[in-house]
């Protein structure tokens, strides 16, 4: 994954990767100023549907990872890089 977004050979190294460096921009959804057409936010309501974003089941089970146990039983190989971030951050 480090080597598919130009991460490996970073003069930091691997360890310089930050949070969420890894995650690929959906070309579906709705973003102003890269996908939407200028003056989208004044449809009318009978077109208002082409431009919300539908939230349905994750189909690319990235959401697998939160079925784990714990995690010194079911370490993280990404830390934090990709879709989830990293706990412990989080943590109190």
């Amino acid at each position: 994954m480090l080597k598919r977004f130009g991460c490996g050979h970073k003069a930091n190294g691997v360890e310089g990767t930050s949070q969420g460096e890894c995650v690929i921009i959906c070309p579906t959804c709705p973003q102003p100023g890269m996908n939407l057409p200028d003056g989208w936010e004044h449809a009318t309501k009978d077109k208002q549907w082409l431009y919300a974003t539908f939230i349905t089941i994750d189909a690319n089970f990235r959401l697998k990872r939160r079925n784990v146990s714990t995690n010194e039983a079911d370490p993280s190989l990404l830390k934090g890089w990709s879709y989830f971030v990293e706990e412990a951050n989080y943590k109190c």
